[in-house]
Formats: C-alpha cells, structure tokens, sequence
C-alpha cells in the first residue's frame, strides 16, 4: 500500500523532530498495513522525519512539493490533494491546532479515503 504522512504544518510543527515517535507510529501502521511507499509533500518536520524512516526501511519514497507558480494561493491544498490521490492511506500526526488538515480529513471522508490519525507530544 502507499501510504501519505502528513504533520502539523503550523511553524512549530515544522520544527517537530521527534524521530522516535514518528518512527513507532509508522512502525505500528506497517504491523497493519503492507507499505511500499511513502509520500510526503517534504516539508520540515513529521515530513523529512518519515523520509528519514522510509530511507532507514528501504521503502520507497515520494516527495511531491506544492506548486507555487502555477496554483499561487491554493499551491499546498493542491498538493496536499494530489498526495492523497496517489495514495490509498492517508497517516497524520495531529494535535488538532492546525485547520487546515480539518478541512482536509473532511476531503478524505468524502472520498471514503482511509486515514489513520496519531498525536504529536
């Protein structure tokens, strides 16, 4: 299965470097799910830190970055959408602050998309 991981895309998620954490969460979704990759949109933060265990793992790796120049303003929905769209399982470690992946989970429920939420400490 592909799976897409997303973090807190707020500023101090893109600090997030809990290595340990993010790799256990994608540990425990592997004990579930046969993954043979993992795509990212490469930000900073739970992004690089799944690269990093995909890298660790030897499992493929995408990383799809937004498009700024063609889709301006909507640039990382855009992408967050294509992410989803090449994936069937959707992993995000959220603390519930950032809004944006509210909006996003409700896209996700209306594609009957699976999507498998954990916390960030």
């Amino acid at each position: 299965m592909h799976i897409a991981v997303f973090g807190p895309g707020y500023f101090g998620g893109k600090e997030y470097t809990n290595y340990e954490h993010v790799a256990a969460v994608l540990n425990t979704v592997t004990d579930m799910l046969d993954i043979s990759s993992v795509r990212t949109g490469g930000g900073k933060g739970v992004e690089q830190l799944a690269l990093k265990w995909a890298a660790i793992n030897n499992t493929e790796a995408h990383v799809t970055p937004p498009n700024m120049k063609g889709d301006k303003d909507n640039a990382f929905i855009v992408r967050n959408r294509e992410i989803i769209d090449a994936t069937d399982v959707v992993v995000l470690l959220w603390d519930a602050m950032d809004d944006k992946y509210a909006k996003m989970l409700k896209e996700c429920a209306q594609r009957k998309q699976l999507v498998i939420m954990f916390g960030v400490e």
